[in-house]
């Protein structure tokens, strides 16, 4: 059951409370009334599993971060859509605050009640990290854990400030997981929009100047260290259909260049200086940020995500992927979707994802991130826009064989990282953090 104002029409009770658990318990998770009916829980400290993966929960996750300058054991919670601070903690560390005048009962499923005092402004810090934060928490009368939202969870793992300070695990997958329990009508369908290696429209030809003769570079030595490592990626990718063993003549072949990935497996890449001066670009004018600034006006609540594996998405025909030949220790293969490297593949790769989400009302693409917003007078109508847009983009995904990544998530936000920039309500400012 959603928490609602006790002044509203109560939603139909869901389940029965546990006959076990009579004694009252503490707020959970919670419901921010601006952001429509989800669902909650009850804290009885013991979650069963089927609980913890319908709410995104994980009971395990805790972080400690100092608040005004006190240290604050925080519980993790991904199924709550606000932060929670009992005054009693408040108390307890000698911590000063104001609340506005806006005070809520927040009502259970189980018919209990809880008073709120209303709304704080808080400053965070991670103790290890030294990020600073300011978050809004919702005070209630009594004791228990501090709890942090998905808002404020989704905020620290944009810059890694909580993975570095938290005991258990919260994955970013499971945001989405939360995010698609909300039901019928906030929950996004997004089956297959996320699974496998997608395929946009078209075949990608790549032109070379003829008049400039082709070169054949021998395979460069591979450290022993790693050549395992090489080949398990390399088939995997042959599987995957990303390259393709060659065994016939071809006029070029680059050198094979691998990186270690923060994963741990290898980037495949090729070394394509050569090639690149005798490859025709198709000089496709590339979006700034500058072009998207007069659409955010009314942008409030926004919504970032990126496209998976990026050019692998864009198929070659098959004599632009006998330009892509590399050499290997394993022997020759070629390029069967477009490879990092190649001049041409940004424009490339930009013109045709502009042509699979074209039309779309609140959502832009820029380079192989998108960013969708909603849009109102207010937080509420910005809301609804911004999850009609993302039914939108979903439905198109699944028609184009566009695939996201779903560990670059970001939803319902009302601030993301774009490019360089920080794309918030009522303003957009450079974001001069490394982390961007």
């Amino acid at each position: 059951m959603a928490c609602k104002s006790a002044d509203q029409k109560q939603p139909r009770r869901i389940g029965k409370a546990p006959r076990q658990y009579k004694k009252r318990a503490a707020v959970h998770a919670v419901e921010d009334e601006d952001h429509g009916d989800f669902l909650v829980r009850i804290n009885d400290e013991r979650p069963s599993p089927e609980n913890a993966y319908a709410y995104g929960v994980n009971a395990n996750s805790y972080a400690t971060m100092k608040v005004e300058g006190k240290s604050v054991r925080f519980q993790l919670d991904l199924g709550a859509t606000c932060n929670v601070m009992p005054r009693k903690v408040l108390k307890k560390h000698n911590i000063s605050y104001q609340v506005d005048t806006n005070h809520k009962t927040l009502t259970m499923y189980n018919d209990t009640s809880i008073k709120s005092d209303g709304k704080t402004m808080l400053k965070m810090i991670n103790p290890r990290t030294k990020k600073k934060y300011f978050e809004k928490f919702v005070v209630i009368d009594g004791g228990g854990t501090p709890l942090l939202g998905s808002r404020s969870i989704q905020h620290g793992h944009r810059d890694g400030a909580l993975q570095q300070n938290t005991s258990g695990s919260v994955q970013q997958k499971q945001v989405g997981q939360a995010y698609n329990a909300r039901g019928p009508d906030r929950g996004i369908q997004s089956q297959g929009v996320f699974t496998g290696l997608g395929c946009l429209p078209g075949e990608c030809h790549l032109e070379v100047d003829e008049s400039i003769k082709p070169r054949i570079h021998p395979p460069r030595r591979v450290p022993v260290s790693i050549k395992e490592q090489l080949k398990r990626a390399l088939d995997d990718m042959t599987e995957e259909g990303v390259i393709e063993p060659v065994t016939t003549p071809t006029p070029w072949v680059s050198s094979l260049v691998t990186v270690s990935k923060p994963s741990g497996k290898r980037r495949i890449c090729i070394d394509p200086r050569d090639l690149n001066e005798a490859l025709k670009r198709s000089h496709y004018p590339a979006p700034t940020i500058d072009d998207l600034t007069p659409e955010l006006r009314k942008a409030k609540v926004f919504c970032f995500l990126d496209a998976k594996n990026g050019y692998w998405q864009v198929v070659l025909d098959e004599e632009s992927s006998l330009l892509t030949t590399f050499n290997t220790p394993q022997g020759r293969f070629k390029w069967k979707r477009l490879p990092l490297g190649i001049k041409s593949s940004p424009e490339e790769f930009q013109r045709r994802l502009d042509q699979a989400l074209e039309g779309l009302a609140g959502v832009k693409p820029l380079v192989d991130d998108i960013l969708i917003w909603g849009g109102g007078e207010t937080l509420a109508e910005a809301t609804t826009d911004h999850d009609r847009n993302m039914r939108s983009l979903m439905q198109r995904c699944r028609e184009r064989s566009l695939k996201l990544n779903p560990d670059k998530i970001k939803l319902r936000e009302q601030e993301v990282p774009f490019h360089g920039h920080l794309q918030a309500w009522q303003f957009i400012f450079t974001q001069l953090s490394d982390n961007v």
